[in-house]
């Protein structure tokens, strides 16, 4: 898991998620994207290992790690408390 402890407090929010992750239902927004955006990083995966051209296969495989890496930033957002 990444470590948060260096990000500074943001009393704003620049996007419509951001505003739902700080939200008064931002523990249930957090958990229903990390389960989507891993259920797509698996169907990434799946198709990796399907045979794929190469071209298929590089875009595939750009796809599947903007995935891992999305879901990173959405579990290192900052949790309201």
């Amino acid at each position: 898991m990444p470590d948060t402890t260096l990000a500074p407090p943001i009393d704003f929010s620049m996007t419509d998620l951001e505003e739902r992750l700080r939200g008064p239902d931002g523990k249930t927004t957090r958990a229903a994207l990390t389960a989507r955006l891993e259920q797509l990083t698996g169907e990434f995966a799946a198709k990796l290992k399907s045979g794929l051209t190469p071209a298929d296969y590089a875009k595939a495989n750009a796809i599947a790690k903007a995935l891992a890496a999305a879901r990173e930033i959405v579990i290192a957002f900052p949790e309201v408390a």
